[in-house]
């Protein structure tokens, strides 16, 4: 319900629309506590195909890459503050978010080992 407050609910879609300025925008609002911010930027950002790599590589490594945070087989959170640390526990090189919708060189060797693995 939209009379519930914003941080109550961790995803809200809302459509807006400004006078006389284009079509009408669709616009997530996401809401989460400062110790999971970290993993919810590193949810939300980058390209398609870069949020695609690092979801099946943490699967690859027996976690999960969730908004609230890098979660362990056993449904542990093991990062979520940051970024780095959600890189990090990843086995990744941070990716700064502007270059992660040029990230595709980069993602090769991670594709390469997933791929072998599944051989």
């Amino acid at each position: 319900s939209y009379d519930e407050p914003v941080a109550e609910r961790p995803r809200t879609r809302y459509v807006l629309a400004m006078d006389g300025a284009g079509p009408p925008v669709d616009v997530d609002v996401w809401s989460v506590v400062p110790e999971r911010l970290g993993a919810a930027l590193l949810y939300c950002t980058g390209s398609g195909l870069f949020n695609v790599v690092m979801r099946r590589w943490a699967k690859y490594l027996g976690m999960d890459l969730r908004l609230s945070g890098v979660v362990s087989g056993d449904g542990s959170v093991i990062a979520s503050a940051t970024e780095e640390d959600c890189f990090r526990i990843l086995n990744w090189e941070p990716v700064p978010l502007p270059e992660r919708t040029r990230f595709l060189p980069r993602l090769a060797p991670y594709l390469d080992e997933m791929e072998h693995a599944a051989a």
